[in-house]
């Protein structure tokens, strides 16, 4: 079943990996590893101690990590499907279910660990040696294929921020991060508190638009 908009909530505590500060790329894919992962674990339970996570298809192809005074966004590349309460996310006709989401973490943690001596050849044995050790080995290419997407997709990262300890021109109390690397990354400052919907709608293209000058 198609879906506009679906959203959940987890615990903070045990869902760790969504509120970790994001440096680089790989960091995304991680946190969207995560979100694959949640959205098939699906709870009603909340606290007042929780992460949501809204993924939006409507307009857009995004996913919304918001915390206390956090929110999170980055382009999903995955299409979605809504089966009952749970979220389910495919590459072209490929499910991405739990025993692939797995095996696509481990591949990008060792990515992360051996990104300075890896070639193309040692990349394609650690991937396949990985995907053996999942009885995976017959979704070489597939999952070759998610890996490129996953490590050249635009993410369009951005982040809300509320931070009161470094309040000045420079770091304004509201403001919203664009880009995550130091060599590109700038800030938006903002007048007030901004909601998930508020952010939503600043990212939606058929929306009006903002002015900043």
């Amino acid at each position: 079943m198609k879906i506009d908009i679906w959203e959940t909530e987890v615990n903070k505590e045990i869902n760790k990996k969504l509120i970790e500060p994001i440096y680089n790329r790989i960091d995304i894919i991680k946190q969207l590893l995560e979100v694959i992962r949640v959205s098939s674990l699906h709870s009603d339970k909340k606290n007042e101690d929780s992460i949501k996570i809204y993924v939006v298809n409507k307009y857009m192809s995004r996913i919304f990590i918001e915390t206390d005074n956090k929110i999170t966004s980055f382009v999903n590349p995955f299409r979605i499907e809504k089966s009952g309460k749970l979220l389910q996310f495919f590459y072209f006709e490929t499910i991405i279910d739990s025993r692939l989401n797995s095996a696509l973490d481990s591949i990008i943690n060792d990515i992360e660990s051996n990104q300075t001596s890896y070639g193309l050849d040692e990349l394609a044995e650690s991937i396949y040696n990985i995907l053996d050790d999942y009885e995976l080995h017959e979704n070489y290419d597939i999952c070759c294929l998610i890996i490129k997407e996953l490590l050249t997709y635009e993410t369009g990262y951005l982040r809300y921020d509320v931070d009161d300890l470094r309040v000045s021109e420079i770091h304004p109390l509201h403001h919203i991060d664009v880009c995550f690397s130091n060599k590109s990354t700038y800030k938006i400052g903002l007048r007030k508190k901004m909601k998930f919907e508020n952010l939503k709608d600043f990212l939606d293209k058929t929306k009006d638009c903002l002015y900043i000058s």
